[in-house]
This record gives structure tokens, C-alpha cells and sequence, in this order.
């Protein structure tokens, strides 16, 4: 049985998450690392195709308690040492799993409000920032969102508020180098158009065909309308042909 120093807790396996890109960042750094995905039946990438190693769960419903003891059993036959968790089902139970092992450190990262969670992830959301020894937020908004009571049962847990990577200064300086005059020519646009922006992976996830049949009827009345796409991804011939199918090529900018 292989020892691991870290384990990534997530619901499923996808290429957009992320918490795998970071296991994945640390992996290609030397770090000791594997994911453990606690919901497989709902993987989008099969765990022999991923780049780094996969810790593999049986099925198990939605809220079996079966997966709190199946968990804690994996941490303790891949000697982990330390479980980042993330995701509100996924990190609810695994912390769980290890609620009463001290020896286990948890590094637990907050991505949502907390008011964005019904009362089932409330629960779960709050066992996870209690049990943790450590946790981040992606933003000082999500840090002061918490309730009152849950602030308090974590007010003597270090903390830190850590944004998403996101190269602003590199941003700033193209816009500063581009005026708007050359992107409007560029792509064809107008001051007098209407824009919308997308800037997501073309992966089925990100759901392109709905906001495409939105632009679809949104066109109707507002023709001068544009839908501004930036991104790549393995959809992007098959989101081109569907925006000639919906006859919406005059609307949408692939960038």
C-alpha cells in the first residue's frame, strides 16, 4: 500500500476543479500527493487517465454513512498525514472521518458564502471549518459571510484569506498596451453593441448551450447583442457549429 503525505478530498474527478489543479501543481513539484474522489459514480475523468494518483472509493449513495468509516479506513492504510478538503459534502464527511484523530492535520478552503448553502451544507460546511486546523477563504467576502456562531466556534483557528490566481498586474498591463479601437476592429465589434462575456474552459460543465439559446432569444429583441467567448477546451468545434446551427453567428465572438 502506497503512503501518501497529502490527500485531496474532493466529490468527483473533473477537469475544471480547482482543487485538483492544485494536487495536480504540487505533484509536479515533487510533493507526496493523491485525490480521493468521494462520489466515483459521478467522475469526468476515469482515475487511470488522471496526471496524478487517485485514492478509489466504492459507490456509495448520496449520505451513506458507510463512506465516513471507508474514508477514515483509506487515511489510515495511506499513512496521510495531512487532508485539504474543499467541497461541502466531500469535506463535511471527511472531516468527519477523522473529527476525533488529532494526529490527522485538516486544511480546510472555503469557496462559497455561506449563505449560498441550504441547511444540509450549512451542517456540513460547519464540521468542516470546526474540525479544521487551519483555514483559508478565497476572499475577505466569504470570510465575513460566516454566521456569528460559526465565527465564533472558529475564532482561535488560524486563518487566511487567499484569492484566486489571477494575474492582475500582467491583466492591467495588456489593457494598457490595447486600446479598445484595435479590439473592436479585431473582432468586428461596436461601442453601440450590447456585450456579454464568458471567460470559461469549453468543457460541457461550463454549459455554453444554455447561454446560447439565451443569446438565441435575447437577439430577437436586442439585435446588437454580443456575446464575447474567451477560453479552449475539447467543445470548442462542436460550441462553433452550434452557434451556426442556432443562426446566432452575428451575435457570438469567439475570442
Amino acid at each position: 500500500m502506497t503512503n501518501y503525505d497529502i490527500l485531496y478530498v474532493v466529490n468527483f474527478l473533473s477537469e475544471t476543479s480547482i482543487p485538483l489543479n492544485w494536487a495536480t501543481l504540487l505533484y509536479k513539484r515533487g510533493w507526496n500527493v493523491a485525490v480521493l474522489p468521494v462520489e466515483p459514480q459521478r467522475n469526468q475523468i476515469q482515475p487511470e487517465e488522471f496526471k496524478i494518483p487517485v485514492v478509489e472509493m466504492g459507490a456509495y449513495r448520496w449520505g451513506d454513512p458507510r463512506v465516513i468509516r471507508e474514508i477514515r479506513q483509506k487515511i489510515h492504510q495511506h499513512g496521510i498525514r495531512l487532508v485539504h478538503v474543499h467541497a461541502n459534502y466531500s469535506g463535511g464527511i471527511a472531516s468527519l472521518s477523522v473529527f476525533f484523530n488529532h494526529n490527522i492535520c485538516v486544511v480546510n478552503t472555503e469557496h462559497s458564502p455561506a449563505r449560498a448553502f441550504n441547511k444540509i451544507g450549512l451542517l456540513l460546511n460547519s464540521i468542516s471549518l470546526f474540525r479544521a486546523n487551519y483555514n483559508c477563504f478565497n476572499s475577505y467576502y466569504t470570510k465575513e459571510s460566516l454566521y456569528f456562531w460559526q465565527k465564533y466556534f472558529i475564532k482561535n483557528i488560524p486563518n487566511k484569506v487567499i484569492y484566486n490566481g489571477v494575474p492582475i498586474q500582467e491583466i492591467l498591463k495588456i489593457s494598457q498596451e490595447i486600446s479598445k479601437e484595435v479590439v473592436y476592429n479585431r473582432w468586428g465589434l461596436s461601442k453601440d453593441n450590447f456585450f456579454i462575456g464568458m471567460i470559461a474552459t469549453f468543457k460541457k460543465v461550463k454549459d455554453h448551450f444554455t447561454l446560447f439559446k439565451a443569446i438565441k432569444i435575447l437577439s430577437k429583441k436586442y439585435p446588437k447583442i454580443k456575446l464575447l467567448l474567451v477560453g479552449d477546451g475539447n467543445l470548442e468545434k462542436i460550441l462553433k457549429e452550434k452557434v451556426e446551427q442556432l443562426s446566432i453567428s452575428e451575435q457570438v465572438c469567439f475570442m
